[in-house]
């Protein structure tokens, strides 16, 4: 289950760093763009390298949107390649992947997370689409959504 995990968020990533190179990839045009960013913490320290991922709760939103925590721990959502996420209510997972050393994993193509040993570093209640309770409603006029975590 772990594997097929980080498989779906390496091709939900890399499609939506890479734009997905098709126009039927993005979002639905019943679904616009808005603003989507924040701020991740985790015992009140910012989180760098984690994933932000909107899962859309309705079919009609397209792939939802995606997001990378830099060192201060500020994301900017994406979605097939633009800025913004689109409009509507999401699930939300925050997920860190580290290598065996604790640095952060970056999976490309040619290097999946699994083939450096990369495993999950965030609380599963905050990682796994299961269990995550973190959800937000995208507005019109877009939004920040600030998730503050705890390791316990």
């Amino acid at each position: 289950m772990k594997v097929l995990y980080q498989l779906m968020l390496l091709v939900s990533g890399i499609g939506t760093l890479a734009g997905c190179g098709s126009a039927s990839a993005g979002p639905k045009a019943e679904s616009p763009l808005a603003p989507a960013k924040g701020c991740v913490t985790i015992d009140n320290k910012p989180i760098e390298g984690a994933v932000v991922i909107f899962s859309p709760l309705a079919a009609n939103m397209g792939d939802g949107a995606i997001g990378i925590t830099d060192a201060k721990g500020n994301y900017e959502a994406t979605s097939g390649g633009a800025t913004g996420a689109p409009m509507g209510n999401y699930k939300i997972m925050i997920s860190r992947l580290i290598d065996p050393a604790g640095k952060t994993v970056v999976a490309t193509l040619e290097t999946p997370p699994a083939n450096l040993g990369a495993v999950e570093s965030m609380p599963r209640k905050y990682s796994d689409h299961a269990m995550t309770a973190l959800k937000c409603t995208v507005a019109a006029g877009g939004g920040t959504f600030d998730f503050k975590l705890t390791s316990r």
